[in-house]
């Protein structure tokens, strides 16, 4: 028997072949997470609810710890997720995923004029939780509050370049003014307090208690604006 030639597979079919491994950190997971998402929230709303909204936002995150804040400062972060309202009230549900990135030094504290290379950090949180809008629906703005649980996944690489990761778990709270722009889209502005347990890295412990605020926008699927 001859051997058969194997050909290489064309560079067009191989669409991550020239990705680093940050670029697939930040972005695939999040693309996974937001499809999960999509597909439970409507595999578990009312059947006679068959709207939905998906939401977009960007903002800052600013952490209440003081060496925390020293060391990193503050993160942008972007969110992506979907909001299932309950009927008849004014309660919904939502599942959302996220991206916050920061970069820092670790020795800011100890020695600021001490080189190093630029630590960083790429952090996902999940969340998942129930909340009220207040407001008629007719109303052009109305007001949701909102309790959730979330969990943050975090890889971090050190001022020395040594990689780890970890994960933290709490409570997010939500008060988040929107604004109807048409039958088709809201805007809305959100501020977020999280509370969450130390995520815990192998040479340090970081606390991402913090405030965020995002602006961004909703769309909604079938009727929604809960």
């Amino acid at each position: 028997m001859y051997p058969v030639p194997v050909r290489p597979i064309p560079s067009r079919f191989r669409p991550f072949q020239n990705s680093t491994p940050t670029e697939d950190l930040r972005l695939h997971p999040v693309i996974r997470l937001l499809a999960i998402l999509i597909v439970l929230a409507g595999s578990i709303a009312p059947t006679d609810a068959a709207e939905l909204d998906l939401y977009f936002g960007g903002g800052f995150y600013n952490p209440f710890d003081d060496q925390h804040d020293d060391d990193y400062g503050s993160s942008a972060l972007f969110s992506a997720g979907v909001l299932v309202p309950i009927p008849p009230g004014p309660g919904f549900f939502f599942l959302e995923t996220g991206w916050m990135h920061a970069n820092g030094n670790d020795l800011a504290a100890v020695d600021p004029t001490f080189e190093t290379d630029e630590a960083t950090y790429n952090a996902f949180p999940v969340t998942i939780g129930t909340g009220v809008t207040g407001g008629s629906p007719e109303s052009p703005v109305r007001i949701a509050f909102s309790i959730g649980w979330q969990t943050l996944f975090v890889k971090r690489t050190s001022s020395f370049a040594v990689e780890s990761s970890a994960t933290a778990h709490g409570i997010a709270l939500d008060f988040r003014p929107r604004v109807r722009v048409n039958d088709r889209m809201y805007a809305w502005i959100r501020q977020r307090i999280t509370i969450l347990s130390d995520s815990d890295f192998d040479d340090r412990s970081l606390d991402f208690d913090g405030a965020q605020t995002e602006i961004g926008i909703a769309l909604p699927l079938g009727g929604g604006q809960s």
